[in-house]
């Protein structure tokens, strides 16, 4: 969203006064996230070390496959045996196929979390969003709909416009009707 309202801004050749930034960085910036969007990131963040650590685990095993198959293969050069020779070509690709298989279960494993860490930044999400008490969107909810609001309306060049209504002695309200 912080790019897009630049973009607009750009476009419209409007300047970036102090006020202008100001204003960007309290839309686009949230002081307030939720510890568990910081939960998230951090498992996040430790499923992809992991992932990494996989993929090179990986990369390194494939090159000790080939090396073991190379020696092999000079074996068979040498004039060795046949049957020795298919005996130790079976034995590679069974270890080969177990380090196959040990890839694609951690990296199955992997995934589950991923799905797991979009499912809680989703709901931490919604929830940063509701109000606890009533369900209803909150004032973060308020915001995101008018800062979408303005960049529609800045993209298409038309003008924007709120109606707020304060209503007197609303707690007297809230308190015989609830919430």
């Amino acid at each position: 969203i912080l790019s897009a309202a630049i973009d607009i801004l750009i476009s419209n050749k409007q300047g970036f006064t102090a006020q202008v930034l100001r204003d960007l960085a309290s839309t686009s910036v949230d002081c307030n996230t939720a510890p568990d969007t910081f939960d998230s990131a951090r498992r996040l963040n430790d499923v992809m070390s992991k992932a990494s650590r996989f993929v090179s685990a990986a990369a390194s095993s494939n090159k000790e496959h080939l090396r073991e198959l190379e020696e092999i293969g000079a074996k068979s050069e040498v004039g060795l045996d046949p049957l020795s020779l298919i005996k130790s070509l079976i034995a590679e690709v069974s270890r080969a196929s177990e380090r196959a298989t040990t890839l694609e279960k951690s990296l199955a494993s992997t995934s589950l979390e991923l799905d797991s860490i979009r499912t809680s930044l989703a709901k931490a999400e919604e929830q940063s969003k509701t109000d606890t008490l009533t369900g209803l969107p909150n004032r973060r909810a308020l915001e995101d709909f008018f800062r979408t609001a303005q960049i529609n309306a800045m993209e298409r060049g038309l003008p924007l416009s709120a109606l707020l209504i304060d209503i007197d002695h609303f707690k007297r309200y809230n308190d015989t009707y609830g919430h």
